[in-house]
């Protein structure tokens, strides 16, 4: 009898035993955290101008932060100068007509426009004359290029000086007072806007920075020649610094916006991260290359913000970190 309730006692035991070893296995394994490899990114701004010519000056170096209005880079705007030059004096001149024949006065300038357009034509045979010198000369360097570009300044001003008395002459010389004075308000109005958009590429020269960030890259260096739109440089904004990483659809109940979780470098650092973003897309997943089972190849995008400083921070842009969850 004795013996029959101790085999009792011990198979209770046992069985409680087992119950706990099952219990404390469970409990462990669904408490257990979980790491997910990931990567530290950002989005990259790419810097340009809106005018092609050569990079006079980089007034930052990569790695610099710098703030908005920060003055990044210029571009050699010589060429529009010259034609916003040109264009004034042709703008000036429309004025000069429109007042004129608003009062009626055309015959006395025909005879006075005949022989300035005589002179100015003599003075664009001189200026031609002397570029096509200060070109020959600069290909086998017995010029400077400042005395080049002077001499192709005043022909481009002489070119325009003859086209803006002969249109003068051709108006002098029309029968309509009304439809020749709309004529001319329209050019002057057309040469006014065609000087804004030229002042507006001489501006667009001169870039300077439209928020704060760090110089990340720059492409190209002064003295080289850029084309228009073709990025000079590169920044990123240190709050537009995140963490990326692939959750499984079992995990996804794990994570949730603005979630703070902990991510660690490849130096062993601990930075915490906030959740901003949860891809709402499920995706295929290879997963020897995100670490997701083999059981569950869908997953989900996730983005989580982290501070970031150049000068201090313990990550890098690009580097492969673990996450906690």
């Amino acid at each position: 009898m004795d013996f029959s309730k101790n085999k009792k006692s011990k198979i209770i035991i046992l069985i409680s035993i087992f119950i706990i070893v099952i219990f404390l296995f469970v409990f462990g394994f669904s408490s257990k955290s979980k790491v997910i490899p990931g990567y530290i990114s950002t989005n990259v701004r790419y810097i340009s101008s809106d005018e092609s010519g050569r990079v006079l000056d980089i007034n930052v170096d990569e790695g610099q932060y710098v703030s908005k209005e920060t003055p990044l880079f210029s571009i050699d705007s010589a060429n529009n100068q010259i034609l916003l030059g040109s264009n004034d004096f042709l703008y000036q001149a429309a004025l000069a007509l429109k007042e004129n024949f608003s009062k009626g006065k055309t015959e006395p300038y025909i005879a006075k426009t005949t022989t300035d357009i005589a002179t100015a034509e003599a003075a664009l045979e001189t200026a031609k004359l002397e570029y096509e010198r200060q070109e020959g000369l600069l290909e086998f360097a017995s010029t400077s290029k400042r005395e080049y570009e002077q001499a192709y300044s005043q022909y481009i001003k002489s070119q325009n000086q003859v086209k803006a008395l002969n249109i003068m002459q051709t108006i002098n010389n029309m029968p309509a007072r009304e439809d020749l004075i709309s004529a001319i308000d329209s050019m002057s109005k057309a040469i006014y806007s065609n000087s804004s958009y030229l002042e507006n590429k001489i501006n667009s020269a001169n870039v300077k920075a439209l928020e704060k960030g760090y110089i990340y890259q720059i492409f190209f260096h002064k003295g080289e020649m850029v084309r228009a739109y073709s990025p000079v440089m590169s920044m990123i904004n240190p709050d537009d610094v995140y963490v990326v990483f692939y959750v499984s659809k079992e995990d996804l109940n794990k994570v949730h916006l603005n979630q703070k979780i902990e991510i660690k470098t490849t130096n062993n650092s601990i930075v915490s991260a906030d959740i901003f973003y949860i891809s709402q897309k499920a995706e295929y997943t290879p997963p020897l290359l995100y670490g997701i089972n083999s059981d569950s190849e869908i997953s989900f995008e996730v983005k989580a913000r982290v501070k970031y400083s150049q000068e201090e921070s313990t990550i890098h842009i690009g580097e492969p970190v673990r996450v906690t969850l």
